[in-house]
This record gives structure tokens, C-alpha cells and sequence, in this order.
């Protein structure tokens, strides 16, 4: 009987380690992804595992001299809760951004909406026309006294309307390129930095990996803990 219970109990253990496990994926760098917790009752427990990572289309890869700290239930839900309010403050600021970006373009189009409709076809055709008329004067020859009339009103249509037309494009142009860099930027969030900058919990234990990548930790038998790796400041990348 009492060996039956006992198994519950590491059963139960192993389910808590795991849970644990879930949560600090918010660490930097989870690397730990087998565990085996030994012994039970009032005594520490040994937690053997093996750090390495998956490569996509490429066999496993052991990372060797990583530093596993274990970390206490209490520090993972308050680094969590830290984060948390980090990433609303980053949606807020992004969403803010977002919305900018899409009222300035929203008004370079009513800008230009306006411009087109003030723009009458009729401007247009009376610019094109005297373009085609000035043509014909000067590979032809005519009227030299239309040559002045001519020449103000293709003047005066491409300095002003024609240029205030490329400003407006140019306006529009912009304003599309900030809003898709915005929402790109809106899109990356949560990103693994966000987690990975400023995460210093108090770590119960620590040991460093070796050469296979495998460790051993020993676990208080009293607590909810879990396991995160992260490389050595000094080791070779």
C-alpha cells in the first residue's frame, strides 16, 4: 500500500514538474526537454535531463557547458505577471502607433480625393491639348503668337497642378510604407526578446551541462520548481 502511494505521489510530482515546465517557457531559452526526478518523501530529489535543441530537417544538437538554474513556482509566476504588464504596455504603444499611421494615410487620400475632383477632366484635356499644339508649332510651324499662351498654360498646369499631384502621390506613397512597417511591428509581438531581457529570478540551484548536455540537479523536496538553460557568458558560441 504504501508503495502504491508512494508512486501516486512521484506521479503527482511529475505532473507538477511539468506544469512548471509549461510556465517557464516564458523563460530565457527553455533547453531542458527530458527529465527523470528520483527519490521521494522528505528527502531532495535527483532531476536528470539532457539539454538540446531540434534544428528543423537536422539531427539534434547537445549543448554542452549551459548553465541549468532551477527556479521556484513563486519567482516564475512573478516574472510571468512582470512580463505580462511589459507586453500590454508594448500592444498599447503599438496599437497606438497602428492607428496613427492609418489616420495619416486615411488623410493623404482625402487630400487627394479632393485635389481630383477640384483637377477637372476638362483641365487635364486643356493641358494635354496645348502640349499637342505647342508640338505641332514647333515641328511645324503657325500661329508664333499662340507660342506665349502656349507656353503659360503648360507652365503654369505642370507647376502647380501636376506637381501638387506628385506631392500628394508621394504623401500617400509614405503614409502606406509607415502603416505596413507599424503593423509589422505589431505582428512581432510577443517576441523571444521581450521574455529574454531582464529575466533575473532568484535561482534556488545551479549546475552547468556537459559535453552531452546532460546534467544532474537536486531538487527540495518541498516546492514547486522548474528547470531553465541558458549558455555560459564565457563559453564559445
Amino acid at each position: 500500500m504504501k508503495s502504491k502511494n508512494r508512486s501516486l505521489t512521484e506521479n503527482k510530482r511529475i505532473h507538477m514538474a511539468r506544469i512548471c515546465l509549461r510556465l517557464i517557457i516564458l523563460a530565457p531559452a527553455l533547453l531542458l526537454v527530458t527529465c527523470a526526478p528520483c527519490g521521494c518523501g522528505s528527502k531532495d530529489r535527483l532531476l536528470r535531463g539532457q539539454a538540446f535543441i531540434v534544428p528543423r530537417n537536422s539531427e539534434n544538437v547537445k549543448l554542452g557547458l549551459v548553465e541549468v538554474s532551477l527556479i521556484g513556482e513563486p519567482e516564475i509566476q512573478k516574472a510571468i505577471s512582470a512580463k505580462q504588464k511589459m507586453l500590454a504596455r508594448q500592444e498599447a504603444l503599438l496599437l497606438e502607433q497602428v492607428e496613427k499611421a492609418q489616420s495619416q494615410l486615411d488623410v493623404a487620400k482625402q487630400c487627394y480625393s479632393v485635389f481630383e475632383k477640384t483637377n477637372s477632366p476638362a483641365t487635364r484635356k486643356e493641358y494635354l491639348s496645348a502640349k499637342e499644339e505647342w508640338r505641332r508649332l514647333i515641328q511645324q510651324g503657325g500661329n508664333a503668337e499662340r507660342g506665349p499662351v502656349l507656353i503659360e498654360l503648360i507652365t503654369h498646369y505642370e507647376t502647380t497642378t501636376k506637381e501638387t499631384e506628385t506631392k500628394l502621390l508621394d504623401a500617400i506613397e509614405a503614409a502606406t510604407e509607415a502603416l505596413a512597417q507599424a503593423q509589422k511591428k505589431q505582428a512581432s509581438v510577443p517576441s523571444r526578446d521581450l521574455f529574454s531581457v531582464d529575466f533575473a529570478p532568484l535561482v534556488v540551484r545551479k549546475v552547468t551541462t556537459d559535453a552531452d548536455g546532460k546534467f544532474e540537479i537536486s531538487v527540495p523536496a518541498k516546492g514547486r520548481f522548474a528547470p531553465s538553460g541558458s549558455p555560459l557568458t564565457n563559453s564559445p558560441q
